[in-house]
């Protein structure tokens, strides 16, 4: 049996330069010398970038790492993205380092090195100057799921939206103008050919400018107006007619849609589109009946589980020859019948409130990507003081950006991130303290 290694070490032999590389990689086990040892220059480079993310101060003082440079740029970029991430979140980074790093392979450790305070005075593109909200547009931001989200206690703030309306990522802008925004700024998306989608299906959209989005030469518009649960009855009893078979099943399964549109749609060739009379609870059950021999499995296994379907009707597909179709009818009858529960299968809209939110922060601990689910919860204007500064160590700068504009951030906060090395968080939490007489003098 192989002898396990000897760790053990102390202070001494931790800082000692002379101390070789494979003993400072086994001293490196122990947390309490892990600090001196990220800070010898005679550890090996692999030791050294392991131990970057837990001492990034004592990485960045280890005077080897200019000399690693100097020899192979190659060398300091195989540290790992989040230990790059935490490097880069103080203001101290050499110059030299962070505009290397500007070649990282990983999108997150380029744009935090790009904005990184100490690697250029100023910052322009193309187009001009670069700020907060231009940077933002361009930071790397993705969605958890391609499921809506929905937040009926959060109130995104106008700069939030319009700066993540003209983000580089679909699905990021049609998700934010998708949110509870302001009327003004729907009115003005509808406007704007590539968010007219997400306009249309806001359940914040008014009826009459659904109305007006039902006649967009787009078929994607008008399919998002057909499912938004504001549109009128007259407007879905138009979209109704469609020509688009996708269009008349949104109509077909809304809970608003007219009888009349329905007794339409219920001989429709589209089984997509008799499955969503079918399920639809304000379907009548003579209409239902209607469907009971449908060929489609799936259009009678909807009208089994309808709530309105006659009691002789689901007698007869208790009997159906398809097995999906039989069970659903034999336990909504059942249920009927008193003998035991039944419950119709029905989408479940998670909605958030600002505790909710807190929690849902707090447990998703340390994120290997930047979400934008995570970065709207942060506007949420009821999250209390320890929350954001709980949050405050993101290693993603459009976070700790959020939280330093965020009006509930306190004052040891915003201290703490007016030393950050993202020059717009730093910006911002500066001008903060600036304001209300505290420490704010920039230290750049």
């Amino acid at each position: 049996m192989a002898k396990k290694p000897h760790v053990i070490g102390n202070a001494d032999e931790a800082t000692n330069p002379e101390t070789l590389p494979e003993r400072l990689a086994e001293l490196a086990q122990n947390e309490r010398l892990a600090p001196l040892i990220a800070a010898n220059p005679n550890t090996p480079i692999e030791t050294l970038l392991g131990l970057a993310r837990e001492n990034p101060r004592e990485f960045l003082a280890n005077p080897i790492l200019p000399l690693l440079h100097l020899e192979d740029p190659r060398q300091l970029m195989q540290i790992e993205p989040l230990a790059a991430l935490t490097v880069l979140r103080l203001a101290d980074v050499p110059r030299w380092l962070s505009s290397a790093w500007c070649q990282h392979a990983d999108e997150y450790v380029l744009d935090a090195a790009w904005l990184h305070v100490g690697r250029v005075d100023d910052l322009s593109s193309e187009s001009g100057p670069i700020d907060a909200e231009t940077a933002m547009r361009d930071a790397p931001l993705y969605l958890m799921s391609t499921k809506k989200f929905s937040y009926p206690s959060l109130q995104l703030p106008d700069w939030v939206v319009l700066c993540l309306s003209r983000h580089r990522s679909t699905q990021v802008r049609d998700a934010v103008v998708g949110c509870d925004i302001s009327v003004p700024l729907l009115v003005r998306f509808a406007n704007q050919r590539e968010l007219r989608c997400a306009v249309a299906g806001n359940a914040k959209t008014p009826p009459n400018m659904l109305s007006q989005l039902s006649h967009d030469k787009d078929a994607a518009v008008r399919e998002a107006v057909a499912q938004n649960p504001c549109t009128a009855r007259d407007t879905l009893k138009n979209l109704a007619r469609s020509q688009a078979s996708q269009i008349r099943a949104a109509v077909a399964a809304h809970a608003s849609t007219p009888v009349d549109a329905l007794t339409l749609l219920v001989e429709d060739n589209d089984p997509q589109v008799r499955t969503g009379v079918a399920d639809n609870p304000n379907t009548p059950a003579p209409l239902l009946a209607m469907l009971r021999n449908d060929r489609e499995w799936a259009v009678r296994e909807a009208v089994a589980a309808n709530p309105n379907t006659a009691v002789n009707v689901l007698r007869r597909l208790a009997n159906d020859q398809d097995r999906k179709v039989s069970r659903m009818a034999q336990a909504a009858y059942d249920g009927r019948q008193g003998k035991r529960p039944h419950q119709t299968p029905r989408q479940i809209t998670t909605q958030l409130d600002h505790r909710q939110i807190a929690s849902i922060l707090r447990a998703a601990g340390i994120r290997q990507m930047c979400f934008l689910e995570y970065l709207l919860m942060l506007t949420d204007s009821e999250l209390p003081a320890d929350m954001l500064a709980e949050q405050a160590p993101s290693l993603f700068w459009p976070e700790r950006y959020l939280i330093a504009r965020h009006s509930n951030a306190d004052h040891a906060t915003l201290k703490e991130l007016a030393q950050d090395g993202n020059r717009f968080v730093r910006a911002v939490a500066q001008e903060r303290l600036a304001a209300e007489g505290g420490e704010g003098s920039r230290h750049e």
